[in-house]
């Protein structure tokens, strides 16, 4: 890596990094890389659902569910 390119690395917001890895998963298709973010969302979304079940008055009854 370059000191350039460093630099402009160094720049990015956090929301930048995330979707330059998720169009860097998705070969450089942006449209692939929208569909792939928007199933992780929706996977931590369902995985937050499941744990505010599993708690009851600042218990958790049963593990937090390991991520995938």
């Amino acid at each position: 890596m370059t000191a350039v390119q460093r630099a402009e690395l160094a720049a990015l917001t956090g929301e930048e990094i995330t979707a330059s890895a998720y169009l860097e998963a998705a070969g450089g298709d942006h449209d692939q890389a929208l569909l792939i973010a928007i199933e992780d969302l929706l996977a931590c979304e369902r995985r937050l659902r499941e744990t505010e079940r599993n708690v009851s008055r600042g218990f958790v009854r049963t593990p937090v569910p390991a991520q995938a």
